[in-house]
C-alpha cells in the first residue's frame, strides 16, 4: 500500500511537470551571446522572416514587405561580409523587420514576439557597432 502512494504521488508530480512544461512558451529564445554573435544573429532574423513569408499569400502587401525586409537585411551582410559597415543599411534592415511586425496581418502571435525580438537584437547589435 505504501508502494502504491508514493508510486501515484511520484507520477502526479510527473504528469504535474510535463504539463507545465508544455504550456510554457519562451519569450525571448536568444541566449546572452547571440547579440555578438553575428552571423548567429543574421541567420536567426532570416529563419524567422522565411517562416512569416510561409504564412502569407503570393501578391500580397504582407508578402512584399517580407521580401522587401529580407533584400535589406541580405544587402546589409553582404557589405558587412564585404567590410563595409554602414548605420544606414543596417537601420533599413531593422526598420524593413518592423515594419512586418507591425503591419502584417496574417502573422502569429509567435511570429510577431520572434520578429519583435528580432528587432530588438538588431537594435542591441547595431548599438555595439556603433561603440555605445
Amino acid at each position: 500500500m505504501r508502494y502504491l502512494m508514493h508510486a501515484c504521488v511520484a507520477t502526479s508530480l510527473l504528469l504535474s511537470g510535463l504539463t507545465a512544461n508544455a504550456q510554457f512558451y519562451p519569450r525571448d529564445r536568444y541566449d546572452q551571446d547571440a547579440g555578438r554573435d553575428y552571423a548567429r544573429l543574421m541567420d536567426r532574423v532570416r529563419t524567422d522572416l522565411d517562416r512569416a513569408q510561409a504564412g502569407t499569400l503570393p501578391f500580397t502587401a504582407d508578402r512584399v514587405r517580407v521580401e522587401r525586409a529580407l533584400e535589406q537585411l541580405n544587402g546589409f551582410q553582404r557589405r558587412m561580409s564585404a567590410g563595409d559597415y554602414d548605420r544606414r543599411d543596417l537601420e533599413e534592415a531593422i526598420v524593413a523587420v518592423q515594419r512586418v511586425t507591425d503591419n502584417n496581418r496574417n502573422l502569429s502571435v509567435y511570429d510577431r514576439d520572434y520578429l519583435s525580438s528580432d528587432v530588438n537584437r538588431l537594435r542591441d547589435y547595431q548599438a555595439v557597432l556603433d561603440g555605445r
